[in-house]
This record gives C-alpha cells, structure tokens and sequence, in this order.
C-alpha cells in the first residue's frame, strides 16, 4: 500500500500493535499522528523520534477516545499538525482485561 506524504493518525499508538503500525507507516512514506492517553504519553514520544527517522513528520496527541471530545481533539490535533488527515486506525481501546467468562455484555 503506498501511502507517501499522507496523514494517518493511529490511536493506542503507544505500544503494541499501534506503535507498529505506526512504524510501518513511516516505513511506507505516511506522516503519523500518535494518539494516546496521558500515561503513555512517554512512550509515544520514544515511538514520534522513530517515525521522524525515516524523514516522515510525526506528532503525539493525547486523548482518550472513550471520552467524545477528546476524540475530537485527536482529530483536530492532527490535522493542525500535519495539515490533514487521510487514514485513521483505532487501536485504542483494546480487550477487557481478566477471564472471558467473568466479563459482563457491558464491557
């Protein structure tokens, strides 16, 4: 997939599976937003330095996408960062921790 010079934020982009995706991006030419919650705010810096090293322009945007507006302002923040946004990837978010048959349907 050629993504040269689009904007991707991707969200849980902090670790794990968001953190290689973002990788992989660069590695293709995208720009990268990386959205996170403030705890992983460290590590999405560690992660914006190894964007940038293939030459791509980077950003970290903390946020929570539980929470509306701060949702939006994931959005926002990318887009005044790298002037535009063309792929989102929600990797936020991710399973309930704990025994799949402790968790409720409201999980």
């Amino acid at each position: 997939m050629e993504l040269t010079d689009k904007v991707c934020l991707v969200t849980g982009g902090s670790g794990g599976i968001g953190s290689a995706t973002a990788l992989e991006f660069a590695r293709r030419g995208a720009n990268v937003a990386i959205g996170c919650r403030e705890a992983g705010k460290e590590a999405a810096l560690r992660l914006k330095s190894q964007v940038e090293s293939p030459g791509r322009k980077s950003t970290v945007v903390p946020g929570d996408v539980a929470e509306s507006e701060q949702a939006l302002e994931l959005v926002k923040g990318t887009v005044t960062n790298l002037r535009g946004l063309d792929v989102l990837v929600q990797f936020a978010g991710g399973p309930v921790p704990g025994d799949l048959t402790r968790v409720s349907p409201r999980a």
